[in-house]
């Protein structure tokens, strides 16, 4: 990470950039996915990064959609993933 990242300004900056690209969009949160996200965290522990990965993870499935990532654990989560890298 180190000089790659970025303060909290530009990484707004980034994301409004990304926005501005008319191949990207932003989508709603499609239904179903609740039930989801509640099955995929029905654990008992504390981990602020699977909590993260599992939103992820039930948002692709409740869509449809294939998840990508550079991250080898959350690729292995949803069923179809892409690990980059």
């Amino acid at each position: 990470m180190g000089e790659d990242v970025l303060t909290q300004s530009e990484a707004w900056d980034a994301f409004d950039a990304l926005l501005d690209n008319p191949g990207n969009q932003m989508m709603e949160e499609p239904r179903g996915i609740d039930i989801l996200f509640r099955q995929l965290t029905d654990r008992n522990e504390a981990s602020p990064k699977q909590w993260a990965d599992d939103y992820l993870t039930a948002f692709a499935m409740a869509v449809g959609l294939q998840l990508v990532s550079f991250d080898r654990a959350l690729a292995g989560k949803a069923k179809g993933s892409v690990l980059l890298g």
